[in-house]
């Protein structure tokens, strides 16, 4: 029961927890080659737009 709890609090908070992760990551300044960074800037600006929370 108490597992059935714990992945509904998991699945609740893993959107919001993505959203914070991918707003640090975007906002930080990455020294990387510029094609890795230019794909990393991507990933979280494709995962910012899925995850908006409102």
């Amino acid at each position: 029961m108490l597992s059935y709890y714990l992945l509904n609090f998991l699945n609740i908070i893993q959107p919001k927890l993505r959203l914070i992760l991918a707003k640090y990551f975007h906002n930080m300044k990455l020294i990387m080659k510029p094609e890795i960074n230019y794909k990393i800037q991507n990933f979280f600006d494709e995962l910012l737009n899925n995850y908006r929370i409102i």
